[in-house]
């Protein structure tokens, strides 16, 4: 997991959890262990929004998005905040 803080807002550069570990929470105690951590006002972050997984993870913790761009072969990159 990578991320900082600039301006109280948590950038979330990158979350990854090795394929063979996935279902099992660990995205999730991570998600929350960074924000536990490091003080911020506000969470965002980017993805394709094609990556399913990913896209409905976001959702279901509660971010929001609020910018979308195609970037060409049919992907929209989209960026999700949580305040």
């Amino acid at each position: 997991m990578r991320g900082n803080v600039t301006d109280e807002s948590l950038y979330i550069g990158r979350l990854m959890v090795d394929p063979d570990y996935r279902q099992q929470g660990l995205g999730k105690q991570l998600f929350y262990e960074i924000q536990a951590r490091i003080p911020h006002n506000r969470a965002w972050f980017c993805t394709c929004k094609q990556i399913l997984s990913t896209y409905e993870f976001y959702l279901r913790q509660g971010f929001k998005s609020y910018k979308s761009e195609e970037v060409g072969h049919g992907l929209t990159w989209v960026y999700m905040e949580k305040y």
